[in-house]
């Protein structure tokens, strides 16, 4: 019996002490969250391993013993109830069949007369639920037994009436789930389930339809691959994924892989991925658009995710063909501790089309290039990318880009506003950033203790394609290019090249850091209220959004330089601080 190759290590056992915070903050709260569950059914069916297929099923005193006795008789806005315990699909290659519009429950213990008498805090504990594989009952803790069943549940061309919630699927040989949308729609919806030990945790595929499942407050971990989609014949497969766990799949949490003339987006939101691994690109998400289809981050967390041999520690976006105007937005999302043997520690993109990556921060992640994010050569002339009030801080690249490296492409056009690039590392060159020869435009952003080689702060063959505004520029190890445009900029040493009215002045923050203890997310890089950073801007370059704390830019007649603005009755320290200096 051939055991996962499962990486149990000090980020998942299965939750660490130092990422359990994570992880309750989001699951305390599933136990007593709202759903979109039909309430009123036309018949209930009951399930129990106590049962007998031969009973109506329409009580607990006579249930049904197996899901598909009760699903043989369930018709559309019908629910089924089933009792704790562990149930199987017929045989190896005959899984539960679903049907369209009925629902199923587990959870139960077996005297529930209302939905809401089923106590959703002992769903994975005292009424766990189990839908296994393990025809044999002989499955060993972190195997896949290769005599199990196939699949487990199946479902094609389901409505949106479909729930699947509480319960446990596990040790499935092919897929757990099957999800599937065939000259048709499916839009089932997967809430509070476990789905574990399984090569696919779920197999999500289109042909000439839709299979776009819902999946909200699910533990997805110890598969092979979380969720794998795969559109064909001009199919769509667009996962929504909310409130979710993913964790310890060994080759991605989340894989979607589309063709020519197919969809495949994701929406993905308030997740956390965590200590997943794949053996290539996307260590927690890797998406390969062949047609059509967006990556949609809203408010997740990526922790320690690995592309062990490939790119993007945590996040992988590729389009397969130069016209697609496909990219990424990012919001409200923590990426910490993430690697990459090759490009992008966290993420590596070659997103077209008009991306805004907001509020947003990278910490300590690391790769060979790019040790935060790498851009990828969009081959395309529309890439436009906007990143506002992110925090890329504390980051490594073993060769060049501690925080970002840009690859040579064609007209890509970058707009930094409000960034905070603090702290990080490349034993090459570009402590922060390689641009290359990208349209870079960088506005009220601070970059401070980064550390390279060669140019603590930008290296590449930018040319005149870097301009900076009312930015502050320190404790770097080196600032050297001539070839930048800098305008309105506290620069450490002077500027001797183009631009205007910069200032050679400490701008004085409240806590600088040191270069050499690069890579590093320590510091705090507000200013004294007697800082040179202080209502030097000029307005006319000034970020177009509120600065880094979410306050209004430009507070007193002129804009502040740097990603904050100064504030009188902000930060009681930074006066006391003024008053001393």
């Amino acid at each position: 019996m051939p055991s996962f190759s499962l990486r149990f290590n000090r980020y998942f056992s299965p939750i660490s002490p130092c990422y359990a915070p994570y992880f309750h903050t989001f699951f305390s709260l599933f136990i007593f969250a709202s759903f979109s569950i039909p309430i009123h059914a036309q018949t209930r069916y009951f399930v129990s391993n106590s049962g007998n297929d031969a009973a109506a099923g329409t009580s607990w005193a006579t249930a049904k013993q197996s899901l598909q006795a009760a699903l043989s008789l369930a018709v559309i806005g019908d629910q089924i109830w089933v009792k704790k315990g562990t149930y199987y699909p017929a045989s190896t290659t005959n899984p539960i069949i679903a049907k369209s519009g009925v629902s199923l429950f587990g959870g139960f213990s077996g005297s529930e007369t209302t939905l809401s008498a089923r106590d959703t805090s002992q769903l994975r504990t005292t009424n766990k639920t189990v839908l296994s594989a393990d025809l044999q009952g002989d499955d060993v803790p972190n195997s896949l037994d290769p005599a199990n069943a196939s699949e487990i549940l199946k479902l094609q061309n389901v409505s949106n009436r479909t729930f699947i919630d509480g319960f446990v699927f596990e040790g499935a040989v092919s897929a757990a789930i099957v999800h599937s949308g065939i000259n048709g729609v499916s839009r089932a919806t997967f809430q509070r389930c476990v789905i574990r030990n399984s090569n696919y945790g779920v197999l999500n595929s289109s042909n000439n339809g839709s299979s776009h499942p819902r999946f909200s407050a699910c533990q997805v971990y110890r598969n092979k691959i979380g969720i794998g989609s795969f559109p064909t014949n001009n199919g769509s497969c667009n996962p929504q994924i909310d409130s979710s766990w993913f964790a310890n799949n060994y080759e991605g949490a989340v894989l979607s892989d589309g063709i020519a003339g197919t969809d495949n987006a994701i929406f993905c939101k308030k997740s956390v991925f965590q200590a997943n691994n794949s053996l290539t690109n996307g260590g927690a998400i890797n998406q390969l658009v062949g047609g059509t289809g967006n990556l949609s981050l809203t408010a997740c967390r990526f922790i320690a995710n690995t592309a062990s041999n490939g790119s993007g520690g945590a996040v992988y976006f590729l389009r397969k063909a130069a016209t697609i105007p496909s990219g990424i937005t990012l919001q409200n999302s923590i990426f910490s501790e993430n690697s990459a043997r090759d490009k992008g520690g966290a993420i590596a993109s070659n997103g077209a089309g008009t991306q805004v990556w907001v509020r947003s921060s990278f910490k300590g992640n690391q790769a060979a290039r790019g040790g935060a994010i790498c851009f990828l050569n969009t081959q395309a002339k529309t890439a436009q990318l906007q990143s506002n009030n992110n925090i890329i801080s504390g980051n490594l690249a073993s060769v060049a880009g501690g925080a970002l490296f840009i690859e040579p492409t064609n007209l890509l056009a970058i707009l930094l506003q409000n960034n905070l690039i603090t702290g990080n590392s490349a034993m090459q060159e570009g402590g922060a950033i390689v641009p290359n020869d990208v349209l870079l435009t960088i506005k009220n952003s601070i970059f401070s203790g980064n550390k390279a080689a060669v140019n603590g702060v930008a290296t590449g063959g930018f040319a005149q394609n870097l301009a900076i505004y009312n930015s502050i520029i320190w404790g770097n190890s080196s600032f050297t290019t001539s070839n930048a445009l800098l305008k309105n900029c506290v620069v450490e040493g002077g500027w001797q090249g183009s631009g205007s009215e910069n200032i050679a002045d400490n701008p004085l923050f409240l806590n600088a850091i040191s270069i050499q203890d690069a890579p590093t997310s320590n510091g705090d890089f507000h200013t004294k209220l007697c800082s040179p950073a202080t209502n030097t801007g000029n307005n006319s370059y000034a970020a177009s959004i509120a600065d880094l704390d979410e306050k209004t830019r430009i507070l007193a007649n002129t804009v502040d330089i740097g990603a904050y603005e100064q504030n009188a009755n902000f930060h009681f320290g930074t006066l006391q601080q003024a008053n001393r200096s």
